[in-house]
């Protein structure tokens, strides 16, 4: 049954991309790019008409060893059980629409989802451009006209559009938002943040420059293709059209040295009874991303979990959960040293873990140095060698700026002399409230970038 599942919901939504099936005639249709082949010879004979009914999908045993229970899973957490059922039962049709929903299981299992796409002569850059509309300025065709082909053409060599993380998916928002009640306090609703840069990761200066606002819980990264990215918590306002705020994970990718494309994160699966929050997105060598977030499970039991992807905006959870104590854990910043993981949570740096393989974490007790409790907001492998934890020391004899702690393997640590940045120098103009909440990562060219949060003026 599992394989008639997979083939009847995965297929099927892949096939009805392909042809345009399942959609009502006044639904916009769903642009797939098609290269026409060039020299093509002519027809010996005049070629047989397409049928104007869709092809029927390929028998369960073409897919027999494509077929995975992870698969399997995944697809029926992006669709949701009335939907899943739906199809499956054939009570309702799969349409393209539908590619949306499942896309980030393709992108998760490419081996088994590229079988079953090359069963119907697509690929994935075909897949990637079906699944985002695009305008059409010229005269729409039939919806269900197909176009007869010529016998014995060459076989072209598809054109692969990939979906683009230069071209951001949600519109910033500017100044401060409005609380979900009165007396609600600060909040991500009233904060933003911005930029500060170093060129040996000690001193840094302000650049004045805004990332985001109604924003919180900065997390920096350089992605794989060199880019800097900033994932953060935003604020969501629903109050003013009768829902309820919240919040939602996003990220601001820079594609130029003064702009951003902005991009809600999409995260498949779990079920929690909050929003998923308090982002820190690490890199794999394999070329994917992982988020590790803080999600309550009920009753205020706030335990971290993950999530993997391919691009770092379309993510899939992890099975179980990351880590999780008698006590509310939040706020994870995690780093690779040497063979094993790092983890270090909130509140105050009370709780530490370490994993041979960043998804199973044993606790390591509270987090300290020199016998001063530490919260980590940003780790770093640092390029001349060592490991550099940006973040505050909290209670007493503490402070709001930002510091930092070393070590040369990770296991033992020193504080550096001083604070990175304070709210000394700061631009009324631009921010207030100064906070120790801070993302870092060293940009290609070796400088030192600084994503730290404010409070709107």
């Amino acid at each position: 049954m599992k394989l008639t599942v997979v083939l009847t919901i995965v297929a099927s939504i892949l096939f009805a991309v392909a042809c345009g099936g399942g959609r009502d005639a006044d639904a916009p249709a769903v642009a797939v790019k098609a290269i026409a082949p060039t020299d093509a010879p002519e027809p010996t004979s005049a070629p047989n008409p397409v049928s104007s009914q869709s092809p029927t999908p390929p028998p369960i045993s073409m897919v027999l060893d494509t077929v995975s229970p992870e698969l399997l899973s995944c697809v029926k957490t992006a669709l949701g059980d009335e939907l899943y059922d739906a199809i499956f039962t054939g009570r309702q049709d799969a349409v393209a629409e539908q590619l949306g929903l499942v896309l980030p299981c393709i992108l998760q299992y490419p081996q088994e989802s590229n079988a079953i796409m090359e069963m119907f002569g697509l690929d994935m850059g075909t897949i990637m451009a079906a699944s985002t509309p695009i305008p059409n300025t010229e005269a729409p065709n039939p919806t269900h006209t197909p176009i007869p082909q010529p016998t014995n053409i060459p076989e072209p060599t598809p054109t692969k559009v990939a979906w683009d993380v230069l071209v951001g998916d949600v519109e910033p928002v500017h100044g401060k938002g409005v609380p979900p009640k009165a007396g609600s306090g600060l909040g991500p609703w009233a904060t933003r943040i911005m930029l500060a840069s170093s060129e040996d990761g000690i001193y840094f200066e302000r650049t004045g420059e805004i990332v985001a606002d109604q924003a919180g819980v900065p997390n920096m990264i350089l992605d794989h293709d060199g880019r800097i990215r900033v994932y953060y918590v935003a604020w969501q306002q629903y109050g003013s059209e009768g829902g309820a705020d919240g919040n939602f994970i996003a990220v601001a990718v820079r594609t130029s040295p003064d702009e951003w494309a902005y991009h809600r994160v999409n995260v498949i699966g779990g079920s929690f009874k909050s929003s998923l929050v308090d982002p820190y997105v690490v890199t794999l060598e394999d070329g994917r991303y992982r988020l590790y977030f803080m999600a309550d499970t009920g009753a205020f039991n706030l335990r971290i979990f993950s999530a993997t992807s391919e691009d770092g905006v379309h993510f899939v959870i992890d099975k179980g959960e990351r880590f999780g104590s008698g006590d509310p854990v939040y706020d994870p910043a995690v780093l690779k040293v040497g063979s094993s993981w790092q983890m270090w949570m909130g509140p105050d740096g009370l709780s530490s873990a370490t994993s041979s393989n960043g998804l199973e974490f044993t606790s390591t007790g509270p987090f300290a140095v020199d016998g001063r409790s530490f919260m980590t907001w940003s780790a770093v492998s640092l390029p001349s060698g060592g490991y550099r934890l940006y973040g505050n020391f909290p209670g007493p004899g503490g402070s709001g700026d930002i510091s930092s702690v070393f070590s040369e393997d990770g296991e033992n640590w020193s504080i550096e002399v001083g604070a990175r940045l304070t709210d000394q120098g700061a631009d009324p103009a631009l921010e207030s409230n100064f906070a120790a909440d801070n993302g870092l990562a060293i940009s290609s060219d070796g400088t030192y970038l600084l994503a730290y949060l404010v409070a709107i003026p």
